[in-house]
């Protein structure tokens, strides 16, 4: 038998799957974030009730005001957890409000231990009390991250997994993010909006892409340019 047929009720088995998956990516609710361009490479929007990894370098803060945009762009009125290691600085609230978010919906929670930390954020993605909840880990496995995807669905609520180094997850959405040079200001003289270099990597039910993005005047994300480089080749 030639290695590259399918047997039959394999092939059945696995149309039913399929089925399956369109069915379950049918249900999942999604949340525009108003970039034409990116809620399409999306399928239509930020996928609620669903875990999403923003991948970043070490000493760079381009992530962290990712981060921080893309939870501005949720529904007020609920908290957001934010769930840190021991070391390193805390959010600086100027710049999370800078990003449109208000530091006032932050729950910030210092957890040392990385277990504990997952732990956490896997309760707290199960309460329908908050609007998201980030969380600041690198060694995380399949297992791991796939307990956190279950709890944001049966929680309903959006998890951020923000990492600096580390493999990647099974997260719904995969992005890598990068400071960009930042536009010319108001009389080409003062500095201009904080730009990122923004890649899908992967996106279920989506496909990857990348943009040249920035926070801009009017207090929302917007599509510079689209990056012609990697996955972004196939969305441009």
């Amino acid at each position: 038998m030639d290695g590259s047929t399918i047997p039959p009720e394999a092939e059945g088995r696995l149309m039913e799957l399929r089925r399956r998956l369109r069915g379950m990516e049918a249900g999942i609710r999604r949340l525009p974030l108003g970039l034409s361009a990116v809620d399409a490479a999306l399928g239509g929007g930020l996928a609620l009730g669903c875990l999403h990894e923003v991948a970043g370098e070490a000493d760079d803060g381009a992530a962290d005001g990712f981060c921080a945009a893309l939870l501005s762009c949720l529904p007020a009125g609920k908290p957001v957890l934010w769930c840190r290691p021991e070391d390193g600085a805390p959010p600086y609230a100027h710049g999370l409000r800078a990003f449109g978010l208000d530091p006032e919906r932050i729950i910030l929670a210092t957890i040392p231990r990385p277990a504990d930390r997952l732990w956490a954020m896997e309760e707290a993605l199960r309460c329908r009390d908050l609007a998201a909840v980030l969380g600041e880990v690198d060694s995380l496995d399949a297992t791991a991250s796939r307990r956190l995807q279950l709890a944001a669905e049966a929680g309903g609520t959006v998890g951020l997994l923000l990492r600096r180094h580390g493999t990647s997850t099974t997260a719904v959405t995969r992005w890598q993010v990068s400071s960009a040079p930042s536009g010319a200001g108001s009389l080409d003289v003062l500095p201009g909006p904080s730009r990122w270099r923004v890649q899908l990597r992967a996106c279920r039910g989506g496909r990857p892409g990348g943009w040249l993005m920035e926070w801009s005047d009017a207090g929302s994300l917007a599509v510079v340019a689209v990056l012609r480089d990697g996955p972004a080749a196939s969305a441009a």
